[in-house]
């Protein structure tokens, strides 16, 4: 077989990816809105295109072959760069429309985005958000693998190939009573109060957000 002849229809490419994320043809099936027997169709033309078997049938379920294991790691990048051109281009023309995929971390996102979204969407009207919760290693895994346009993270973040802007700084403070404690005094031990964790709800984060977020 001449490999440079092989002519990929990317929906049989996606189709095969489905029925590997979804587990089975039934349930791949109802993910991408077709029925089961074009599904499955779309699979076996790729295999008679590959010329090699990439899933091994069952009533219930499928099985990855060793060389569908590999095709399917490698179709998943491809297709990531396939969107990230489509994307390309579609900002070209606009770069306010679209969808912009933003992923930040949960601690963050629900005292920051308030303060942003209706401000991006009333400059911005056309501009789809697709907003990502996700751990910070998380974040930038999905950044590699072009699953995400952009994050928002805490500095420093030590990953090489990313532009990195600072968009605010929030400085950390220490609230003590007014009276009765000294800096530079130390209470004995019998003086010490018990130490009282704050819950994240308790603190007046609306009201130091506005005070101390310096945006760059």
């Amino acid at each position: 077989m001449n490999w440079g002849d092989i002519a990929f229809d990317w929906n049989q490419v996606r189709a095969f990816l489905a029925t590997v994320e979804e587990g089975s043809l039934s349930a791949a099936a109802r993910a991408l809105g077709l029925t089961q027997p074009t599904l499955g169709r779309q699979v076996s033309a790729l295999e008679e295109e590959l010329g090699v078997q990439l899933v091994e049938r069952s009533p219930k379920n499928i099985m990855l072959t060793p060389v569908g294991e590999e095709i399917a790691d490698r179709a998943r990048l491809v297709l990531s760069d396939i969107d990230q051109i489509r994307a390309v281009a579609r900002r070209s023309g606009n770069p306010a429309e679209g969808t912009m995929r933003l992923g930040l971390f949960p601690t963050l996102a629900p005292y920051l985005l308030p303060h942003v979204v209706p401000g991006v969407r009333e400059r911005y009207p056309k501009l789809k958000l697709q907003l990502s919760e996700e751990k910070t290693e998380d974040v930038l895994t999905m950044l590699r693998q072009g699953e995400l346009d952009a994050g928002i993270l805490a500095l420093p973040v030590n990953e090489d190939g990313l532009h990195k802007e600072i968009l605010f700084e929030e400085p950390f403070v220490m609230a003590m009573p007014a009276t009765g404690c000294e800096i530079g005094t130390p209470a004995s031990i019998s003086e010490r109060q018990p130490p009282h964790t704050l819950a994240i709800d308790e603190l007046p984060f609306d009201s130091v957000m506005s005070e101390t977020m310096r945006m760059v």
